[in-house]
């Protein structure tokens, strides 16, 4: 969302996706770079109609849902989510037939990808520390590990922080300063690189494609 920023008791309207510094060239005495500034708030608004229409998108699936539970007189949760694919797939077929496009069909399949990538590591996770416990020799090499983070909102880094810790086996500790780096704890550290392989190609890089 676009919020108001003050330098040096001069305000200027400031989009927190596009960083337009504005602000060095008008205490300075300078214009503004008006035409950079444009563009990127045209970046910026084209990003909030491609997401409302996702959004719209998403709403009218879960009232399709609804209407398909009411229609066949059965409200559960099983006959809801039918009504939720079959909508999905109506959808798919009208609205690119009706020449508009949207990031919703894509981010949907995004989704269910990462859900189950993320199922499936805990899955693996959750198997291998509790065979290595009951093991009469473990195999823990716990350690610390920094990962360089792709990730660069709030958004970004809380959420991988928190996908990180609720795999089993590891435990997100804490960001660098520079928000470049995030430092966790592992159990099984036998190669740092190989580690970090494993979360940036793994857990960040589907992470990212979702947000994104």
């Amino acid at each position: 969302m676009p919020y108001w920023e003050g330098c040096n008791g001069i305000f200027y309207f400031r989009f927190a996706i596009a960083d337009v510094q504005v602000c060095d060239a008008l205490i300075k005495g300078r214009p503004a770079p008006t035409e950079f500034h444009q563009s990127a708030i045209t970046n910026h608004q084209s990003k909030m109609d491609w997401g409302l229409v996702a959004m719209q998108m998403f709403i009218t699936n879960i009232l399709l849902s609804m209407l398909w539970g009411l229609l066949t007189g059965n409200v559960n949760e099983g006959n809801l989510m039918l009504g939720f694919l079959l909508g999905y797939g109506a959808l798919w077929l009208l609205y690119p037939a009706a020449g508009i496009e949207s990031s919703y069909f894509k981010k949907t399949l995004q989704a269910i990808r990462f859900t189950l990538f993320f199922t499936k590591e805990l899955i693996v996770s959750s198997w291998r520390v509790a065979t290595d416990v009951i093991k009469p020799l473990p195999r823990m090499r716990p350690g610390v590990v920094g990962i360089p983070l792709d990730a660069k909102t709030d958004l970004e880094i809380t959420l991988l922080a928190n996908v990180i810790s609720l795999t089993p086996g590891t435990l997100s500790l804490e960001v660098s300063k520079d928000r470049k780096t995030l430092y966790i704890h592992a159990m099984y550290v036998i190669n740092p690189d190989d580690l970090r392989k494993e979360i940036k190609d793994g857990l960040e890089r589907r992470l990212l494609e979702l947000l994104r």
